[in-house]
């Protein structure tokens, strides 16, 4: 009887720690990307990925790059940045539900809440082309999915 009671106990408390995160994610709105970085900074930014600095102020005399976040579209849906050169990136959300610009190749989000704004430095040394999403439930489904061209510098 004894082992039964273990055995129930522990079955309870595994289902416990797998069902919990998810729920508490769903109710309090936080997007999956949680997962995908594993370190979130106070301020909304999440660095990590490969060819990242790990910056997070914005640069003093770097180009500003803005995009609008809506529900649901990112403007423009296309960045386009050199490799190994700073750039500040300006996320303004217009829209009526929070937003975030994320790329999991690159191990990079930056969240906005309606209304506010948010701008980091960024300075990624590997060309490619990434794809950037909001990691809300949904959104990227409804059009808030574009790219970030990294291109070599020249």
């Amino acid at each position: 009887m004894r082992s039964r009671y273990v055995l129930i106990t522990g079955v309870a408390l595994l289902v416990t720690s797998l069902v919990g995160p998810a729920v508490q994610g769903a109710v309090s709105n936080d997007p999956p990307a949680w997962n995908w970085f594993g370190h979130m900074s106070e301020s909304g930014h999440m660095w990590g990925g490969p060819g990242i600095t790990d910056q997070d102020a914005p640069f003093s005399a770097a180009e500003t790059i803005t995009v609008l976040a809506d529900d649901f579209s990112f403007t423009p849906e296309e960045l386009t940045i050199s490799a190994s050169e700073p750039v500040n990136l300006r996320l303004v959300n217009k829209g009526r539900l929070p937003h975030d610009l994320a790329s999991e190749e690159l191990g990079l989000r930056i969240a906005a809440q309606p209304g506010d704004e948010t701008v980091v430095g960024l300075e990624i040394s590997e060309p490619g082309v990434y794809r950037i999403v909001c990691t809300y439930p949904g959104h990227a489904g409804q059009g808030m999915a574009g790219t970030l061209v990294v291109e070599q510098s020249r």
